[in-house]
């Protein structure tokens, strides 16, 4: 395979100046002429930054942990595409900037943790649980139920959590 051109360029958008009058710092990666271009979580003042050098010139702590940042930027960028390189993947800027994100893993929400959970406490039920243990599958259970009712009729969580409690209390007190 080929061996690709791959840079990594800082530079201030000096068009877009916050109320402070500092400036983003803008990252762009660059492969073979296609470009993808994304704000740092930075900012800083213009008359601080060197563009030659890709840098702030300033020696205070600020301009310090910005310099810093930078270059772990850098090193992660370049740890992301040594890595796509080595896996034999299609290497573009898009990509790299998605799996910089972490736009590529995958995330789970609440209700499939619950899931997870509710599903790996029923497995166990009888071998690693005692059958005490059971009731606590009961409750996460019931308690995923509560969240979905909840999510699906738009009530906040704090009147889910009190609909659970009162619910939890009848429930005690009728099992007696």
């Amino acid at each position: 395979m080929k061996r690709q051109t791959f840079r990594v360029l800082f530079f201030v958008r000096r068009t877009k100046t916050v109320k402070s009058g500092e400036t983003p710092i803008m990252l762009r990666i660059s492969i073979e002429g296609q470009l993808a271009e994304l704000q740092l979580k930075r900012t800083i003042k213009p008359v601080l930054w060197n563009q030659s050098k890709e840098r702030c010139t300033g020696k205070d702590a600020a301009s310090l942990e910005i310099n810093r940042y930078l270059e772990s930027v850098k090193l992660r960028l370049l740890d992301i595409h040594q890595t796509m390189e080595q896996e034999g993947k299609l290497i573009n800027p898009m990509e790299i900037k998605r799996k910089f994100l972490g736009l590529d893993e995958e995330h789970n929400t609440l209700f499939q943790i619950f899931q997870q959970h509710n599903d790996k406490c029923r497995e166990l039920i009888g071998k690693d649980y005692a059958k005490v243990y059971g009731g606590n599958y009961s409750f996460y259970k019931g308690q995923k139920e509560i969240e979905e009712q909840a999510l699906a009729q738009q009530i906040s969580s704090e009147e889910a959590l009190a609909f659970s409690s009162k619910e939890g209390t009848r429930s005690s007190r009728t099992s007696r």
